[in-house]
């Protein structure tokens, strides 16, 4: 017997996307709160070492609200291993949302708060990443990659510096403005989108 080919699923439209996103942060949400209040009752220390861990990756949905929760916490000893685990769990880079267009290279969206790109003064919403400046000072160039290799090479430890290609979009018509663009990579704050 022949194997059946799987049916193309039908691709998500962004208003569906969104609509997941928002119910993976609510339920993230409700799922750090509960946490906490075991964190609370919990008198076992390899529970409560346990708890802390799982409530420090709430980082990557709400940096403020796990950095605020981390710092109140009494016990020096556990508060200083819940930053540490929010350190470990953060997101690191450059802070920017990127998108793909039609040209095929990455195009700043918008920023994070407190972003590392913003922070240099030389970049907008709308400016290309075209590609980056090797250590060895060869470059590589963006046009075409797959965005999960793009942020791969955007992320790396904090304060490490990445000097990134960018273009300008033209104005009236005009050539492209190329540049480049150092940015020292920093801990990326999010924020929840509701």
């Amino acid at each position: 017997p022949e194997a059946q080919q799987p049916a193309n699923p039908r691709r998500p439209s962004p208003a569906e996307v969104h609509a997941a996103w928002i119910r993976h942060q609510r339920n993230a949400q409700i799922s750090f709160e509960r946490h906490q209040e075991r964190l609370e009752r919990e008198e076992n220390p390899r529970s409560r070492d346990q708890l802390i861990e799982a409530l420090a990756r709430h980082v990557r949905i709400d940096t403020p609200k796990a950095i605020e929760w981390a710092m109140g916490l009494e016990d020096p000893a556990e508060r200083s291993a819940a930053l540490e685990a929010v350190n470990k769990n953060a997101l690191v880079g450059i802070g920017a949302r990127i998108e793909m267009d039609d040209t095929g290279y990455p195009k700043i969206k918008n920023t994070t708060v407190l972003s590392a790109i913003e922070s240099t003064g030389a970049t907008a919403a709308g400016d290309y990443i075209t590609g980056m400046v090797n250590a060895d000072g060869s470059t590589t160039d963006f046009r075409g990659q797959a965005m999960r290799d793009i942020v791969g090479k955007l992320r790396g430890e904090p304060g490490t510096e990445v000097v990134l290609r960018m273009a300008r979009p033209p104005e009236n018509g005009g050539a492209s403005a190329p540049y480049t663009v150092a940015v020292q990579r920093s801990l990326i704050v999010v924020e929840p989108m509701f």
